[in-house]
């Protein structure tokens, strides 16, 4: 089972709902790579939601795990708002990072000659992609 869609109120926390359902393939969610990625302040949110008699949703207690899932986080996904796609849920496996052109070190005895030091860089291009996009989902905020 995954997240099929958050419901939440920012207003009433308390009447914050979430419907859980299917919104990979099973086959995906059940990959030992399946997992949430969501920004800490997402994380919060989440694990505040209250099902219909105010109690806490099963399965959001505990950090680190949303509904038996691994969730991490990354401070670069985007903030809760409105149409902003800020959880992530999927077989991140899936997700593929290259290195372009490789590794490149520069040295230059110019750049802070008149200080006596010498400057280094190390310039490194990464590209990603989703391979298979099926495999990973995202929730949109609605409000």
């Amino acid at each position: 089972m995954a997240i099929a869609t958050f419901a939440a109120s920012v207003s009433r926390p308390a009447a914050s709902t979430v419907k859980v359902g299917t919104c990979v393939a099973e086959p995906y969610a059940a990959a030992p790579s399946a997992a949430f990625i969501l920004r800490n302040a997402s994380d919060i949110i989440v694990r505040k939601l209250r099902d219909t008699t105010g109690q806490p949703v099963a399965g959001l207690g505990t950090r680190g795990s949303i509904l038996g899932y691994p969730s991490y986080l990354d401070p670069f996904m985007p903030a809760m708002a409105n149409t902003a796609e800020s959880i992530a849920f999927g077989e991140m496996a899936k997700y593929f990072i290259r290195i372009v052109n490789g590794v490149r070190f520069e040295r230059s005895d110019e750049f802070r000659f008149q200080d006596d030091l010498v400057a280094s860089r190390c310039i490194l291009r990464l590209d990603g992609a989703l391979v298979d996009t099926g495999a990973v989902k995202t929730f949109v905020n609605t409000t």
